[in-house]
């Protein structure tokens, strides 16, 4: 049998081509990747103002940066994994510049948040704050309660992202049914909005809001409070402002 090493050893210069097209192929791929994103983002004309930051991170595409508000968060996410799969994305993207409010400020009204709902235990649920992004960490009871208590922080003025690890006890499976419950447990929390005037379906994340308002704000808040919780992918709003006969107008509502 002949001596593996007495086989003729390849030049250092002959080792390198070999090597080189593997690593071209693992760098070209990732950029692949990249570039594949900033094309969705330049040509889709709801982004022509908006320039995040796209870079890859162990093997995932990675958008960073700020955007104004949280559906522009969303609908850029939905567009990125159109492009290249959720598995291969992961959206840092905060909302707001940063330094609108101290990080102190914004614990304490979660905090506050927290103790004052009668579906939340303050006991279990500790939150941490960094840069306007709230770290929710302990335990809650269902899932729609964790997606609940993730969309109060929303509605905090300063928070810029929510990092939702609380340990779900009794997990409820995806249903479409169970997400629309939640969002109307945002329209029963909210003094804007009439749950009982507003039907809620979900199909697939996709939220369809309609009824009745008596303003322009309530029917913003609703759309607002549908997109805050996790797991909402879109919002169609077609709740219908109508004024209420003999009632005076309310201030604050469109009026």
């Amino acid at each position: 049998m002949a001596n593996p090493n007495d086989r003729p050893q390849a030049s250092g210069a002959a080792q390198q081509r070999r090597a080189v097209p593997a690593a071209q192929q693992s760098t070209s791929a990732r950029s692949g990747l990249v570039q594949r994103v900033q094309n969705a983002i330049s040509t889709d004309p709801r982004f022509a103002r908006i320039h995040p930051r796209v870079v890859e991170q162990n093997g995932r595409v990675c958008l960073e940066g700020w955007v104004l508000d949280l559906p522009t968060r969303k609908r850029l996410g939905l567009l990125v994994e159109g492009a290249i799969g959720a598995d291969k994305f992961e959206n840092n993207l905060l909302v707001g510049p940063p330094n609108q409010r101290p990080d102190d400020e914004i614990r304490r009204a979660v905090d506050d948040f927290v103790m004052e709902d009668r579906n939340l235990d303050p006991t279990t649920i500790q939150a941490t704050v960094n840069d306007g992004v709230v770290h929710l960490t302990g335990s809650i009871s269902t899932t729609m309660f964790w997606r609940f208590v993730g969309g109060l922080c929303w509605w905090i003025p300063g928070v810029r992202g929510i990092r939702n690890d609380l340990q779900v006890i009794h997990p409820e499976p995806a249903d479409d049914d169970l997400l629309a419950a939640a969002v109307q447990l945002m329209f029963d929390k909210d003094p804007l909005v009439d749950v009982t005037e507003i039907e809620v379906i979900c199909r697939n994340g996709v939220t369809s809001l309609s009824g009745t308002v008596g303003g322009l704000d309530a029917k913003a808040a609703a759309e607002s409070d549908a997109w805050a919780l996790d797991g909402v992918r879109d919002v169609v709003n077609q709740i219908e402002v109508v004024a209420i006969p003999g009632a005076p107008p309310i201030e604050g509502l469109g009026n």
